[in-house]
């Protein structure tokens, strides 16, 4: 209880889904388990899966869930963020920093997570509303247990990781 294995690779869990799990995903019968850590070798195969943030569409609403951003090349985003009652995005909620500048959510149409601020810098365009409507812009994202993170010009792997704060 309280731990998944995949090939060797344990994933530290918050509890366990009665029942035990289904291959390839970490909550069953829309028991959703959130997670502390992940693998070394990455999520479960063939799902997508970010520390402290939902495995998958559909999780019911928490309360006070906030998570800590840590080890992204942008000092600004390493920051807690705390779920919020009223914005939702790609039908997940979203979390915000406490000065409500960034803000992570879920992209449906990528089925990934990601970090956006809420105001475009240079021209002041409302990300939040971009993303709603379905918009993947962002200054990170996690794709395959990784996160790539827009860092001097380019798309780079990050060492960036979200964890329950």
């Amino acid at each position: 209880p309280g731990h998944f294995a995949t090939a060797g690779n344990p994933i530290l869990t918050t509890g366990v889904s009665p029942g035990g799990t289904l291959p390839g995903h970490f909550a069953t019968a829309g028991n959703p388990i959130l997670t502390t850590g992940v693998s070394p070798g990455g999520t479960l195969p063939g799902h997508f899966a970010t520390p402290g943030l939902p495995a998958k569409p559909n999780f019911p609403a928490w309360y006070g869930l906030t998570v800590q951003t840590t080890k992204f090349y942008n000092s600004e985003i390493n920051a807690a963020f705390t779920r919020s009652w009223i914005e939702s995005v790609g039908g997940m909620p979203t979390f915000w920093d406490k000065d409500l500048n960034w803000f992570v959510y879920y992209q449906s149409s990528r089925q990934r997570w990601a970090i956006s601020s809420r105001k475009e810098p240079e021209t002041g365009e409302d990300l939040l509303s971009d993303a709603k409507a379905g918009g993947t812009r962002g200054l990170a994202y996690e794709q395959d247990g990784i996160w790539i993170e827009f860092w001097k010009g380019a798309w780079t792997p990050s060492h960036g990781c979200i964890d329950l704060a």
